[in-house]
Formats: structure tokens, sequence, C-alpha cells
């Protein structure tokens, strides 16, 4: 697990770069780029400075874009990840709906879940693994919508859950480790002075069930965590 930390300013152009060459090694071998991204607020100046360069060199249409996890709203919901990337990244880049794939969570969370597992194995085979998988960290350590002590953290069969987070009073729809582990690469991506404590005990790895974030510990693949100086200041 390697860690950069950068200024806010110059932070989401330094991981754009770093999407955009893995795309380019990509080449080689594949004309799809498959990138799982993340939900909430951290990412948006990410997903607009990613839409400017696709947009500018015109390679949109070999990306196709999957979720980490998504609330369980409609997908024209303000607290919608899904209307986040739309409106900062899919309509600016101008993306088509056949390069998007989101998590249908207006349904009922389980069916929303089983139609999303069935949506990955269509498109990505039965063991699901993304070209990058962008995540955030939470102040509590969870990632995607796995929170502390969740039960998909012992979940090994299926690909996707739904959760139903006590501290928020709803459900979610999220990836399990089996999938996110399996990321070819994984980038977390963050900020903020209260991401501080939880980042700094992500640095020194001390994993327990109730910080999620530690099961990257355990991937045999690239994980980078891209912060700013804030979030990055226990960081040594």
């Amino acid at each position: 697990m390697k860690f950069y930390i950068a200024h806010r300013e110059d932070l989401f152009e330094f991981i754009t770069s770093f999407i955009m060459f893995s795309f380019l090694e990509s080449l080689e071998k594949s004309e799809r780029f498959n990138i799982s991204l993340a939900g909430g607020e951290t990412p948006r100046l990410l997903y607009g400075e990613l839409a400017s360069v696709l947009k500018e060199k015109k390679l949109k249409d070999r990306f196709h874009f999957f979720f980490s996890d998504e609330r369980c709203v409609p997908p024209q919901h303000p607290e919608s990840n899904y209307r986040m990337a739309l409106e900062t990244l899919f309509q600016p880049a101008e993306i088509s709906e056949t390069n998007i794939h989101r998590i249908p969570a207006e349904l009922d969370p389980r069916d929303a879940a089983i139609a999303y597992e069935n949506e990955l194995k269509k498109f990505l085979g039965e063991e699901p693994s993304f070209d990058i998988s962008l995540l955030g960290l939470g102040k509590d350590g969870h990632t995607a919508s796995i929170f502390p002590g969740s039960e998909v953290l012992n979940e090994y069969n299926r690909l996707c859950c739904e959760v139903w987070v006590e501290q928020l009073k709803s459900f979610r729809i999220t990836l399990t480790p089996r999938v996110l582990l399996n990321a070819h690469k994984t980038y977390f991506v963050v900020t903020g002075r209260d991401k501080a404590l939880a980042l700094g005990v992500l640095r020194h790895k001390t994993y327990e069930p109730g910080f999620p974030a530690g099961i990257f510990y355990e991937s045999k693949n690239q994980v980078i965590v891209f912060a700013d100086l804030e979030a990055g200041s226990l960081v040594d």
C-alpha cells in the first residue's frame, strides 16, 4: 500500500494522471477499461477533472463505469451517487448510457443487489475485476458501504449485498470484499482533516472488524492512497 499526499488543488489532477496512465497501459490487453466509482462528496472535483480529460482526448468510448455502492434512493435523488457522477462526469464528458452501469437502487434493496450482481457477471464474468476501483474512506474507517462491524466483511459468496446501516437508519447497496479486493488497482481518495485519524490507522495497519478499510492489507494487487495535506497530517 502506497501513500501520496498533496495539496488539494493538485490532488485531483494527480489522480487523473494515474487513471489515464493505467488506461493507456491497458490498451494492449483490452479495448474496454472498467472503472468502479466512489460515491459521496469527496470525488466530485476528481470527476470534473476526469471529464475534462476524457472529452478533450475523445477516449470516453473505451471507458465503462460501475459503482462501488449506492444509497437506496431513486437515480434523480440528491443523495444518489449515480446522480453526482452524472452531473460531474457523465454529462460533461458526454458518456454514452451504454457505458454506464448504475446500481438500480430504486428497487427493493435485495432485488437491487441481485440485479447489480447479475450486471457485473454479464459484463465482467463470474469473478469481476475492475481495472481501477476508486474508493473513499470514512472517518469511522468504512469504505464503499461496508461500515464497522458489517456482516458483509464475512460475505464470501455474493458479489453485491444490501446492507442496513444502523447509524444512518437506511439501506445501502455495496460491493463485497470478494469484488473490491479483486480490482487490478485500487485508488483511495481521501480529503479533509476529519479523515486524518482514520488515514493514520490505515497507514499503520491496525486491522480489526471495526475498521473495514483494513481489508486492503490483504490485497495482492496495487493499492494507492491519495490524500490532501489535511487528511494526511498523521501519515509519516
